[in-house]
C-alpha cells in the first residue's frame, strides 16, 4: 500500500482503513464535552450527514455563547 504524502494522524489512518468519515477532536475537558457530543450525535442519529451535523452543532454552540474550547476542537474529514 502506498501511503499518502500528507501527515499521518488518526483521521488519515482511519480513512485509509475504510472509514467513510472521521470527526476528530483535540483534547477537551470532560465537563465541557458531553453537551457538544450529545447534540452532534443527536443530529447524526436523525439522519443528518456527519459534516452538516458538526457544522450545525458548532453554530449552535457559537450562538449560545459557548467558548471556542468547546466547539472549535472538532474537524470533519471524509465524505
Amino acid at each position: 500500500m502506498k501511503l499518502p504524502d500528507e501527515a499521518i494522524g488518526p483521521a488519515p489512518i482511519l480513512l485509509t482503513a475504510g472509514a467513510r468519515s472521521v470527526t476528530a477532536l483535540w483534547p477537551i475537558d470532560d465537563q465541557l464535552a458531553p453537551p457538544f457530543m450529545i447534540e452532534l450525535h443527536r443530529r447524526m442519529s436523525a439522519g443528518t450527514d456527519p459534516a452538516r451535523s458538526l457544522a450545525e452543532t458548532q453554530r449552535l454552540m457559537i450562538d449560545r455563547g459557548d467558548p471556542p474550547v468547546v466547539w472549535a476542537a472538532s474537524a470533519h474529514y471524509g465524505a
